[in-house]
């Protein structure tokens, strides 16, 4: 789920948590077939130009507080982080959160 989002942003050149097609967090869940959850919660970002991509983007949702309260929240008992290159050079990250 986390990757197809990164690829679906890097193909289509959008940064949203709502891709062009309509399809949300929760939409992209089921059609991923994940079922049985309580709250999902989800960060995004991208970068370009960086030795860590994926370094750079967690500092930057740690200070944000809405995103550090989705990492730090321990009511999500799963995560996953996709990632995903446009052919430009940016990278797309998108880390999902799971309470079942």
């Amino acid at each position: 789920m986390a990757r197809q989002h990164s690829e679906s942003m890097a193909r289509q050149d959008f940064f949203d948590h709502t891709g062009p097609d309509g399809s949300d967090m929760r939409s992209r869940a089921h059609s991923s077939n994940i079922r049985g959850w309580k709250a999902l919660a989800e960060n995004i970002a991208y970068n370009q130009g960086f030795d860590d991509p994926a370094g750079f983007a967690v500092q930057r949702w740690m200070r944000s507080a809405k995103h550090r309260d989705n990492i730090l929240n321990s009511s999500f008992t799963r995560s996953a982080v996709g990632i995903a290159r446009a052919a430009d050079g940016r990278v797309f990250l998108t880390q999902v959160f799971i309470a079942r």
